[in-house]
């Protein structure tokens, strides 16, 4: 497992709908051991290995498989700026009102250095110091209280820094492994995912592992915003088969309900979700492969419509569809927890899952 690239990779930022740098990180790497890689308009990135059973020349019937995660982060949007020189803004994905005050922020502007990278401008959510608050009222960060402060006294100063309306915020949080056990930072959701189903494509290209199939391996972009990534994306591919991976809760932390939201921790193993969006056959090879294995599993149960898996599911007719996670600690903050081992058993877990899909595989339920 590359730990040089995995932080590397997290140091990055991607907002949803500008994950740019985030992607062009992902591609150097993957440059190393594979050379076709595409990306569209949008920023959806994919690498082909193509099966030698089948004929390159061949443009139709083939048996496509894609592995899926997204780099895209939550974060905010600047909507205004006040005269005094402070930021509001709305959300860009899930974020959280009540975990803002005090928290550091990076602004993307639109310029540029003499690197060619985006300058970002650090800033801070303000928050009211205990002293000055009043004792009888209740405070609560919401849409229209919290406001970002980059030490600007006016609305000009803030626009010769390059900040504009419009400029995308990210946490700033540097990742770091904690013990050889943990990596902690921002947007492991799902980064983790995407450094994953890199590794994943590293060892089928260096082991030499022929697959029967065309394997796509796809980073895909704007999943916090809807999805909108994969429902592109699975549009250009057309696969049979898409294997999502997304990051799931570790649920054992105060204050959590396991008998409302279940009883997963990290360390434990491997997550399968069953739901609408997930085929049953494969969830069925899925947990075959695991046992097989010897790869430790729980079944979680959800709907259809929080990951890729549903784009990719109610695409094309009905892709066969499923989703592999992980536990993740703190999700939608800027300290996310996901443990290193079980980073390290998805990785072998896909290289042997993968193995297992044969070419056309009838999946048909009746």
């Amino acid at each position: 497992m590359n730990k040089e690239f995995l932080l590397n990779y997290l140091k990055t930022d991607s907002p949803s709908t500008f994950e740019v740098e985030s992607q062009k990180t992902w591609i150097e790497y993957i440059s190393n051991f594979i050379t076709d890689i595409k990306s569209d308009n949008y920023g959806n990135t994919y690498a082909t290995l193509y099966s030698k059973n089948q004929d390159i020349n061949q443009t139709v019937n083939r048996f496509k498989v894609v592995i899926d995660a997204h780099c895209d982060e939550i974060g905010w949007i600047i909507s205004s700026i006040d005269d005094d020189g402070y930021l509001r803004v709305k959300r860009n994905g899930g974020t959280d009102n009540q975990i803002t005050p005090s928290t550091n922020v990076k602004i993307i502007t639109d310029n540029k250095d003499e690197n060619d990278l985006f300058i970002k401008i650090k800033g801070t959510f303000g928050t009211t110091p205990i002293h000055l608050k009043d004792k009888d009222k209740e405070y609560k960060p919401t849409q229209e209280n919290i406001y970002i402060d980059v030490l600007a006294n006016s609305k000009d100063e803030v626009k010769e820094m390059g900040i504009e309306i419009g400029n995308y915020v990210v946490f700033d949080r540097t990742p770091e492994i904690i013990n050889d056990k943990y990596i902690v930072g921002k947007s492991l959701d799902d980064k983790v995912g995407g450094f994953i189903i890199a590794e994943v494509l590293r060892r089928l290209v260096e082991e030499n592992i022929q697959l029967p199939y065309d394997l796509y391996v796809v980073n895909s972009v704007q999943e916090e915003v809807g999805l909108r990534g994969s429902k592109m994306i699975t549009d250009t591919i057309k696969p049979d088969v898409a294997i999502v991976f997304d990051v799931h809760f570790d649920t054992n932390t105060p204050n959590i309900d396991n008998k409302k939201f279940g009883n997963t921790k990290m360390g434990d193993g491997l997550i399968f979700r069953n739901g609408a969006d997930v085929h049953p056959i494969l969830l069925k090879l899925m947990k075959s492969v695991a046992k097989e294995s010897n790869f430790n599993y729980k079944i979680i149960i959800g709907g259809a419509g929080g990951t890729n898996t549903a784009a990719y599911n109610l695409s094309n007719g009905g892709v066969v569809t499923s989703t592999i996670s992980v536990p993740l600690r703190y999700m939608h903050t800027p300290n996310e927890i996901v443990s290193l081992n079980d980073i390290e058993m998805t990785i072998n877990y896909y290289v042997e899952l993968l193995k297992n899909i044969e070419y056309n595989h009838n999946f048909k339920l009746v």
